[in-house]
């Protein structure tokens, strides 16, 4: 029942486009956010770190480039997200020199720029930027914490890999704008255990590592997140990119 009334409320959203969206659950709010004279549902194309753009200005470009493309194309918004953190085994950090780069030469297209974060001092960085639409924080318990220095205005993306972890951020977090993508945290990971996990929430929100976008043809979420790249290739990384998309891939769900 109360899933029905919650859609129900998405749905008189969309009609009215109406800019925020504030549900009620357990006591508790939280927040769906919708851009105005634009379709409510976001896709967010995560170009990774300093592995995936090699930290070069030419693969940023170019990765916009194609964002920028797709966008001209579809009624979603496509939101271009990042990785910034300042040490993390086996991954190089994205110079942040770059991440300013890519921020105004998408905001000069008309694309929008936000980062998930790994350290207080990225989160700093990211929150030195006023129009950032949102903070992102990954499927990781230990950096929950994090929320607590993000100021309640700013909507926050939080990753979960079970409903219990986000019924407990709600109550921990209270009057944080707080949206979740629902995670299986494996590379590549299956659409089965995403519906055995998470079922009806799934039209909410989805980070999905799965090598296909079935997910998202299924559930058609308001909130979906996806890797991108500019090409399959041989990769060093041990999870590979089968869990990545291309934009002729995208195509297929814009």
């Amino acid at each position: 029942m109360k899933f029905l009334i919650i859609m129900f409320l998405l749905v008189s959203c969309v009609s009215t486009q109406l800019k925020t969206l504030k549900v009620i659950y357990r006591n508790q709010s939280f927040y769906i956010y919708t851009v105005e004279e634009r379709n409510m549902r976001q896709i967010i194309l995560d170009l990774g770190a300093g592995n995936n753009t090699e930290n070069k200005p030419l693969n940023i470009y170019k990765m916009i480039d194609e964002i920028y493309c797709m966008q001209k194309n579809t009624d979603k918004e496509l939101i271009i997200k990042f990785q910034l953190f300042e040490n993390v085994v086996k991954l190089e950090p994205l110079n942040k020199k770059l991440y300013c780069f890519a921020y105004y030469y998408a905001e000069m297209l008309g694309l929008r720029v936000a980062a998930s974060v790994f350290d207080k001092p990225s989160l700093d960085f990211l929150l030195s930027f006023k129009n950032t639409p949102f903070v992102k924080i990954a499927c990781r318990d230990r950096l929950y914490k994090l929320i607590k220095y993000i100021p309640k205005d700013i909507p926050v993306l939080v990753s979960v890999s079970d409903v219990e972890k986000r019924d407990e951020l709600i109550k921990k977090y209270p009057g944080h704008e707080l949206n979740f993508l629902y995670c299986v945290p494996e590379y590549p990971a299956y659409p089965v255990k995403y519906m055995a996990l998470f079922y009806a929430n799934l039209s909410l929100g989805i980070s999905d590592h799965c090598i296909t976008l079935g997910l998202y043809k299924k559930y058609q979420p308001y909130f979906y997140e996806r890797h991108f790249v500019l090409s399959h290739k041989d990769t060093t990384d041990e999870f590979g990119d089968d869990f990545c998309s291309t934009a002729k891939e995208l195509e297929l769900i814009l």
